[in-house]
C-alpha cells in the first residue's frame, strides 16, 4: 500500500519509495497523485487512486481482492521490469551522463 498526500510539490515528485516497491515484485496498491501516478500506471504493476479520496482506495482494495492470482503475479513482474528498464543505477548514470552531453551541446553552439 502507497498513500501520498495532495500535494503540488509531492505530485511533481517520485519518491524514492515508489523504485523500492517496483522492485520489489509485488503488486502495488497507491493512493496518489501527479508524476507517481503516471509511473505507477505506466508500469503495470499498480492499481492507482486519487491522493486523499478514501472511498476511492477502499474501491481499489476490494478491486484487487478480486483479481485472479495470476494478474498479481503480472502485476509483480512489470514492476520488476518497469524498474530494470527505467530506474536501475546504470540506466540511470547513462541518463544523467546523455543529458549532460545535450547541455554542453547546446551551450557551446549558442556560443559559436
Amino acid at each position: 500500500l502507497l498513500t501520498l498526500s495532495n500535494n503540488e510539490a509531492l505530485n511533481l515528485t517520485l519518491p524514492s519509495k515508489i523504485q523500492a516497491y517496483l522492485s520489489s515484485g509485488i503488486p502495488i496498491l497507491a493512493a496518489i497523485n501527479g508524476t507517481s501516478a503516471d509511473i505507477l500506471i505506466d508500469s503495470g504493476a499498480a492499481l492507482v487512486s486519487p491522493a486523499e479520496n478514501a472511498l476511492a482506495f477502499r474501491n481499489l482494495i476490494l478491486e484487487f481482492i478480486e483479481l485472479p492470482i495470476e494478474k498479481k503475479i503480472i502485476m509483480g513482474k512489470n514492476g520488476k521490469h518497469y524498474f530494470s528498464k527505467n530506474f536501475e543505477h546504470k540506466i540511470i548514470v547513462n541518463k544523467l551522463i546523455n543529458y549532460l552531453h545535450q547541455i554542453i551541446e547546446i551551450k557551446e553552439n549558442n556560443i559559436k
